[in-house]
């Protein structure tokens, strides 16, 4: 018989840095969660701002409510810091300018408790931060599918693209701590990191398409910038997989739009040399376009990456 969850402590764990126009919203998105049973554990990551006078009100206030200080070590170390100082089995993630809605952890731990999986996350709708606060349209939603995705096939879909919203994840703690936590080395891609070694670690991550959450588009922010990383989301595939493991799970087809990115990543740099040796490495390249790579640096033309990448599709 599975463990019944459906009372369970959930920890939430919420970074901030710099967020005294936004952290006050966030919180209160927690408090006014239907399910009460959770800690929110607040891990100041260096704020300069007023960022933990706001945090003292709500702690004076509310005992569930924890604060912590650390030098600016980024978002997967203040992350890393909130899962270990968690009380409860299961982890939930918000960052301080992003929002719940009031069924979020209710209706996420009932999925949790009903589908015996290790990770569960939901859809979840996303806003300017130049827009007001509360009637939310359904087009601007990130359309997560139903789905459960777990072994090999589950790799493959990951390995095409990123699929979890971090605001909207459900965690037991021990798959997190099984696959490693988050690398406090990467810093734009970290989740999809954690993801993948989840799969690899035999974790079941399950998808539902309900919008539970509110995710700030924010300009000067990590979550507007970048966030997966062209050269990190080739590390972490480099990290993660050998090229007998690549091979045995057949991924071009799921590479293929990483290797449209990598070419045009590296020749912007004007940097063949290391393109090519990616390209070997994950054993996506013909020796028909080995030789291609060997014309193309002699040759100085505005065509170089349009021939590439015809040679790639």
């Amino acid at each position: 018989m599975e463990k019944d969850l459906s009372q369970s402590l959930i920890s939430v764990i919420m970074p901030a840095y710099n967020v005294e126009n936004f952290i006050s919203q966030s919180i209160e998105s927690v408090i006014n969660q239907t399910y009460q049973n959770w800690e929110l554990i607040i891990i100041d990551d260096g704020s300069t701002d007023k960022t933990k006078d706001i945090c003292n009100k709500y702690i004076n206030s509310d005992t569930r409510i924890k604060y912590y200080f650390q030098n600016n070590s980024r978002q997967s170390a203040a992350r890393n810091k909130g899962i270990k100082l968690a009380n409860g089995e299961i982890i939930a993630f918000l960052d301080a300018d992003d929002l719940w809605l009031p069924e979020k952890l209710f209706f996420s731990l009932k999925e949790l408790n009903n589908s015996n999986v290790d990770l569960l996350f939901t859809d979840t709708f996303y806003f300017n931060e130049s827009e007001s606060l509360g009637e939310y349209k359904d087009e601007d939603r990130m359309y997560i599918p139903n789905n459960v995705y777990i072994g090999d096939e589950g790799i493959k879909l990951f390995i095409e693209s990123n699929r979890i919203p971090m605001l909207t994840v459900l965690a037991m703690k021990g798959a997190l701590i099984k696959a490693g936590l988050f690398d406090e080395s990467i810093s734009k891609a970290e989740d999809y990191d954690l993801w993948l070694r989840m799969l690899k670690t035999n974790s079941s991550l399950k998808g539902v398409s309900v919008p539970l959450s509110v995710y700030r588009i924010r300009s000067g922010s990590v979550s507007a910038s970048d966030r997966i990383s062209i050269y990190e989301v080739m590390q972490i595939f480099k990290k993660n997989f050998t090229t007998y493991e690549l091979r045995k799970l057949n991924l071009s087809k799921e590479l293929k739009r990483w290797v449209r990115e990598w070419v045009s990543h590296y020749f912007k740099k004007n940097n063949l040399k290391e393109l090519k040796s990616i390209l070997i490495y994950f054993n996506i390249i013909t020796f028909e376009q080995q030789l291609i790579f060997t014309f193309l640096f002699w040759i100085n033309t505005k065509i170089q990456r349009r021939i590439l990448l015809y040679t790639l599709k």
